[in-house]
């Protein structure tokens, strides 16, 4: 929601949130599950959002939409990991500790 009241419902495409999600869904979490979890989160963070324009495609080559490009919280729900920390691949990586 922006500061007019205006709400929104944008892909997020922040590579870091991305993994951060997956790699928790890999490790056997339910969606809603990390869904509640990062609610609680940023709802107790002070959270900025990078906003930017996606690129027109082929089906649609003279739009462009709005998309969430980076989510930024203090204090960090990465717990100072980046994208490159969660290893998808092999879908180990575990969410933060407890209490964190």
């Amino acid at each position: 929601m922006d500061p007019s009241g205006q709400e929104y419902r944008l892909a997020v495409t922040d590579l870091g949130f991305r993994h951060y999600c997956e790699a928790r869904r890999l490790s056997g979490e339910k969606p809603q599950d990390i869904a509640a979890d990062l609610r609680q989160r940023l709802r107790r963070a002070t959270v900025f959002l990078r906003i930017g324009l996606a690129r027109g495609w082929e089906k649609y080559p003279d739009r462009c939409y709005l998309q969430i490009t980076g989510v930024h919280t203090f204090p960090d729900y990465l717990g100072g990991r980046c994208f490159a920390d969660f290893n998808l691949g092999q879908g180990t990586e575990s969410a933060p500790p407890e209490g964190e």
